[in-house]
């Protein structure tokens, strides 16, 4: 089981890479809100899908799960890659006003956005993928009844 583990997460790596890139573009669109979790939503149960059907042996759900999450970790490292740079590259000529801000006692703007751009890397983005996993999960428990229930716990 060990090295079907290994395989479906070296398969799933570019899936991470894809749903993380997603996120990323969709984000940069003005008012976009939260509909950029739906690209980790749907990596998760893409990946969830795809093991389950490739796999030799039934797949654990616990393993999909954590497949799942591992898959939205890499999403997430990838947006918080690409969006740091991006505020980098972007910010510069904005550094003075946070040099301002902190001369006069207020906390630099950078240290908020950085730390809201780690938790929702960190957490929003693999919670997503776990969620997609879960759901997939859910509607292949639901199709194959109670026998898949043994087999998967």
């Amino acid at each position: 089981m060990l090295s079907d583990s290994r395989g479906a997460l070296i398969r799933a790596l570019p899936v991470g890479l894809l749903a993380g890139l997603m996120f990323y573009l969709n984000a940069l669109l003005p008012q976009s809100f939260l509909y950029p979790l739906v690209w980790p939503l749907l990596a998760g149960a893409f990946v969830v899908s795809a093991v389950r059907r490739l796999a030799t042996k039934p797949a654990r759900t616990k393993h999909l799960i954590v497949l799942a999450g591992g898959v939205g970790e890499l999403a997430g490292i990838v947006f918080l890659l690409l969006s740091t740079l991006t505020l980098y590259w972007v910010g510069g000529s904005a550094a003075a006003p946070d040099v301002r801000r902190a001369a006069s006692g207020q906390p630099p703007l950078n240290r908020a956005v950085f730390t809201n751009l780690l938790m929702m890397a960190l957490i929003a983005i693999p919670a997503a993928a776990i969620i997609g996993g879960l759901l997939v999960t859910k509607v292949h428990l639901r199709r194959n009844g109670p026998a898949a229930t043994a087999e998967s716990m």
